[in-house]
């Protein structure tokens, strides 16, 4: 699992044309391998109800950003009650 690193932070190569090297061809095939065993371990370890309301991604760098978009939205959600009922408290003075 040491090439993460390539499902995560390198960005998909273009397509493979009959013009591509070994080498492209080699890091092409050994990119989808490590991206469909990573999407494949992720979603195994999420819970199937806050993958449900993710969008279809092909990528795992994909997920990872619809995953962070989706939980950055609900901390404002959460800091948002959170203020409102501390502003709707009442001060009593004991």
């Amino acid at each position: 699992m040491s090439e993460i690193g390539i499902a995560l932070c390198v960005d998909m190569p273009a397509a493979l044309t009959n013009e591509s090297t070994t080498e492209q061809k080699e890091f092409f095939a050994k990119r989808d391998i490590v991206n469909q065993m990573c999407l494949h371990a992720i979603k195994r370890t999420i819970s199937k109800h806050l993958l449900s309301g993710l969008q279809t991604t092909e990528t795992t760098k994909e997920l990872y950003e619809a995953i962070g978009e989706r939980y950055q939205k609900s901390n404002k959600y959460e800091a948002r009650n959170l203020m409102s009922e501390l502003t709707r408290m009442k001060y009593d003075s004991v």
